[in-house]
């Protein structure tokens, strides 16, 4: 195969690959063909600082204790400001793909460096495994030939993933509202009814609205929603509800925001009107709707919050869809649940974190192009807990061909390898 030094797969987490999992080249030597022996290949760092720290190994006739860093290039050295870094006074070795500088230390020595040949094997597989990604869109790692154990594993730990990619989110969020949760909780489920497609504009939109001046007009439905679709520029020529809004937003001294620009280009069930229409009858249903939410124990109930029939009994009735079940099952895994998982980890109540994970697998599995390919692929899906875990499978993996991170892969490179 033809070597490519542009390859995405160049790269420094595919060097740490091949240095924890003991695949580098035989015989090896630095650049300044000093003969290298490694005794003990030390522990990763997760925090700041060199990749690898107390490593043991003997180069030339000395043997040292210290550090080891890779780059794919020996100048990122330089580029990323670890020469007067004094976290990288104790790096031993340097591991590159491509020795382009030579490095001298802080008293003027020169830092050790192997090189890893492209022609690497690792790196053939990596680039075998794009081309077919690319021609296909199908990944050639089979997560069947992956034990039963293992299996369960990677999805454990995948859920567990996009779980705490949407409580950093909420978190952000929280600090946003002051660590109000009620205002935050409005505003992330203003995100969830965009589903996707007006998912920044629903944000938006409840930026611009509080919470509490949609709750001071929950008894008149028709009121709530004119100040919401008037925000959003979506009353059009009903001139009734023109008026409606005109009068709150004098009384609330309302600024409607600049430029958002509404996904239109839906099915007329999903149009960002119906949206707005179900979400504000949803947040005057019940005061205060997150404590309510962390009421819920049962998936079922979970499901029937968000899918209860929304009436409005004054004068001017407005005739308001019902979600789906899909839609609710939707709302409760990007909402109600990452909320209620956070609320437990912040106020140190594990209650509603084991609750949260309960209910996510005890819901039903989401029904998408990316779940259907991902139990394609060979991945067992039975609830929601599984298939938010394929989700993350596919966006933060394959997508963004990160191979080379993905356990599938690595546990089959080191077969095919080794």
């Amino acid at each position: 195969m033809k070597n490519n030094l542009n390859s995405i797969f160049l790269n420094e987490k595919l060097l740490e690959f091949i240095w924890t999992n003991r695949l580098l080249p035989s015989n090896l030597t630095t650049t300044q063909n000093e003969k290298v022996e490694i005794l003990n290949y030390g522990i990763i760092n997760q925090n700041s600082g060199p990749d690898i720290y107390a490593a043991k190994i003997r180069i030339g006739k000395i043997l040292w204790v210290g550090n080891v860093e890779f780059h794919v290039k020996s100048s990122h050295w330089t580029l990323h400001g670890h020469t007067n870094d004094p976290n990288y006074n104790n790096v031993i070795l340097h591991i590159v793909f491509i020795d382009d500088t030579p490095l001298k230390d802080r008293l003027g020595n020169p830092i050790p460096t192997i090189t890893i040949p492209t022609n690497h094997p690792l790196i053939e597989l990596s680039n075998t495994f794009f081309n077919q990604v690319a021609k296909s869109k199908k990944c050639p790692a089979k997560i069947t030939e992956m034990s039963q154990i293992n299996r369960t594993i990677l999805k454990e730990r995948l859920a567990t993933e996009r779980l705490q990619h949407k409580t950093e989110e909420i978190k952000k969020l929280l600090t946003k509202t002051n660590g109000d949760w009620n205002n935050m909780f409005f505003r992330l489920l203003a995100r969830a009814f965009g589903f996707g497609k007006n998912s920044f504009q629903m944000e938006t939109l409840a930026q611009s609205v509080t919470l509490s001046i949609i709750e001071k007009n929950r008894d008149s439905l028709y009121s709530a929603i004119a100040i919401m679709l008037g925000q959003a520029g979506l009353i059009h020529n009903n001139i009734e509800m023109v008026r409606e809004y005109s009068f709150y937003k004098q009384k609330y001294n309302l600024s409607q925001p600049e430029n958002i620009k509404w996904e239109n280009k839906l099915r007329p069930k999903n149009r960002p009107e119906i949206r707005i229409a179900q979400f504000t009858a949803l947040i005057c249903k019940k005061r205060n709707i997150f404590s309510h939410i962390l009421e819920i124990t049962e998936a079922d109930e979970m499901l029937h919050f968000f899918t209860t029939k929304l009436t409005d009994k004054e004068p001017r009735p407005i005739n308001i869809a019902t979600l789906t079940k899909q839609s609710a099952l939707l709302l409760a895994i990007n909402a109600a649940i990452p909320t209620m998982f956070v609320y437990g980890q912040m106020r140190n109540m594990p209650q509603y974190q084991e609750k949260a994970i309960e209910l996510l697998q005890k819901l039903p599995q989401e029904t998408n192009s990316i779940v259907k390919k991902q139990q394609e692929n060979g991945l067992i899906i039975k609830n929601a807990w599984d298939s938010q875990a394929a989700i993350q499978l596919s966006n933060n993996y394959c997508k963004p061909l990160k191979c080379i991170e993905c356990q599938i892969f690595r546990q089959q490179a080191v077969k095919i390898i080794k």
